[in-house]
């Protein structure tokens, strides 16, 4: 009976380490390096579970690296910042820490991309408490977003550059909390499959020091007020400069699957499928 009441309480005290770390509480527990349900440790996290610092993000991920039907490919960077040569542009917006190609018709990026570093990631975790989104007074007028465009319109506003890896700055924050930086999303694909997406970049920023990042979105399902388009796709490709290669995702928004949806069930091959699907021209 002892040994029955000593268990339950080393269970307890466990399970309360874990809702302190805020890591997967409400997801069964850490498994190893994951959560119980699949979904990765987040990098905030990782400062209490160290040995997975050193996590092959290949074995979490589930990937062959020999297998070249899997996503991640050998992307050298210029094959990168040919991409983003590709993506139309009516105004570029260079951030403190991120770069914007706006679409004027759209009244969206079409993509928005930066450098994330490893040491800054978890440096402050500000909160994003006090931030409001607001207009991007670079834009003209008859172009700008803004944030009751999505009041009640069933879509999220979903960042590009996301917050929580800007965290360590508030001026940067409060950047990311721009229109000019916010896309539709549809409500489970932001705030279940593409956290996890974003907490993935966090955790290879840790794990390689040093990543690139591109975010974007194409295509039309409809519009918001203000005609604000909402965009059948959106993408993301991550690349690590230290061992060459790139991971890719191309996610339709939507709602359907996404609560469950693993992460590696919108991987992609390369980088010319997105420029297939998406056809950018405007």
């Amino acid at each position: 009976m002892k040994l029955i009441v000593v268990i339950l309480s080393i269970l307890f005290i466990v399970s309360n380490i874990e809702a302190k770390n805020g890591c997967c509480s409400h997801h069964g527990g850490v498994k190893g390096c994951v959560c119980a349900d699949g979904t990765l440790l987040s990098s905030k996290c990782l400062l209490s579970y160290p040995k997975c610092n050193n996590t092959d993000i290949n074995n979490i991920l589930s990937i062959k690296t020999q297998n070249s039907n899997n996503s991640i490919i050998k992307t050298p960077i210029n094959h990168l910042e040919k991409f983003i040569s590709l993506i139309p542009k009516d105004q570029i917006l260079h951030k403190k820490a991120f770069t914007i190609y706006y679409n004027y018709k759209h009244k969206t990026p079409n993509i928005v991309f930066y450098t994330l570093y490893g040491n800054l990631v978890n440096k402050n975790n500000y909160s994003r408490k006090g931030f409001s989104f607001r207009p991007d007074y670079e834009i003209p007028q008859k172009y700008r977003a803004y944030s009751n465009d999505y009041t009640h319109s069933g879509y999220d506003r979903g960042h590009n550059a996301p917050n929580a890896s800007f965290d360590y700055n508030k001026s940067i924050q409060k950047e990311t909390f721009l229109m000019s930086n916010i896309t539709p999303q549809a409500k489970w694909l932001n705030r279940k499959y593409w956290a996890k997406l974003e907490r993935l970049v966090r955790f290879l920023s840790v794990k390689y020091k040093m990543i690139k990042v591109v975010t974007g979105n194409c295509g039309s399902i409809g519009y918001l007020k203000n005609n604000v388009n909402i965009p059948a796709y959106w993408f993301k490709i991550i690349y690590i400069p230290k061992n060459k290669k790139s991971i890719i995702f191309l996610v339709p928004n939507k709602n359907d699957g996404m609560k469950t949806a693993k992460i590696k069930k919108y991987k992609i091959k390369n980088i010319n499928t997105i420029i297939n699907v998406c056809n950018f021209k405007d």
